[in-house]
């Protein structure tokens, strides 16, 4: 099995779609379906359930991707090492995240590029996601996570990091004025608060499950940073549209509750961006 298959392989297992992983990818569907079938032939066994609605790794799979991003992991050190045995980098990095992000991804990625060039300087800024592009591109910071959206600039590149489910919530004791009197137990979405992001591709989803619901929303609040909407909505204030894992993160979490999956929307592509220029 050569390099670029197994990480053909890897982004299969992360996108769990043939489609958008051979864009990934840089290739074709059919030619990205011919990769999977050589390794499965090579390992003896089927890396992936497939049928026409669904793409999902098998137990095989999951062992597979263990052994494939090790791999992938030595043989990127293998080429940092070789490079720079004589010459190591030194500098500073500018990175700008959320404060979830900041204990939830980052962790991972600083451990391992810490490993990768220790003599290079990391300065972290915090602060709302709908502001990390600008950041980038205003050259305030290098490099920054955010949740991206199709019309992302031309000159940004990026590597997804994660694929977070939206979820919305409410307190968990909600005014009963924000019931429906016609439909029993169902929120009457004319007449509740909705907490919505100032700005950013949050915003933009917020905007989409509205249309999709055919609902006008009583815009009660508009919150720079997601951290601050959960607050809100903590306090009895307004329901909200969030990303899951800003909500497991909160220091607020047992005075939520999720009344609903926003299935019926793209979850967040949360990336890590640098400009190209970099």
């Amino acid at each position: 099995m050569e390099i670029k298959e197994l990480r053909a392989f890897v982004t299969l297992a992360h996108k769990l779609n043939f489609t958008k992983a051979a864009a990934a990818c840089f290739t074709t569907t059919s030619t990205l379906s011919r990769i999977i079938a050589r390794l499965e032939e090579e390992v003896k066994c089927s890396l992936f359930y497939r049928d026409n609605k669904i793409v999902r790794l098998t137990q095989s799979g999951e062992i597979f991707l263990k052994f494939a991003e090790q791999t992938l992991d030595s043989y990127m050190q293998l080429q940092i090492d070789l490079k720079h045995l004589d010459n190591p980098l030194f500098g500073k990095i500018r990175l700008y995240c959320t404060v979830t992000a900041s204990f939830q991804l980052l962790p991972k990625i600083i451990n391992k590029f810490r490993a990768l060039y220790p003599h290079i300087e990391i300065s972290i800024e915090t602060g709302d996601a709908a502001n990390a592009m600008n950041k980038i591109q205003e050259n305030e910071a290098d490099i920054a996570i955010d949740a991206i959206s199709a019309s992302l600039p031309k000159d940004i590149t990026t590597i997804t990091l994660a694929e977070i489910p939206l979820v919305i919530i409410t307190p968990v004791v909600m005014p009963q004025n924000w019931y429906s009197l016609k439909e029993n137990g169902k929120l009457d979405w004319n007449k509740v608060p909705i907490i919505a992001p100032k700005k950013g591709e949050l915003r933009h989803s917020l905007n989409t499950w509205f249309e999709v619901n055919n609902i006008k929303p009583q815009i009660y609040a508009e919150v720079a940073g997601n951290e601050a909407i959960v607050s809100m909505v903590a306090l009895g204030i307004g329901v909200a549209l969030i990303p899951l894992a800003v909500l497991e993160a909160s220091v607020n979490k047992e005075a939520i509750k999720i009344l609903e999956y926003a299935n019926n929307i793209n979850s967040l592509n949360v990336s890590l961006c640098v400009h190209n220029k970099i």
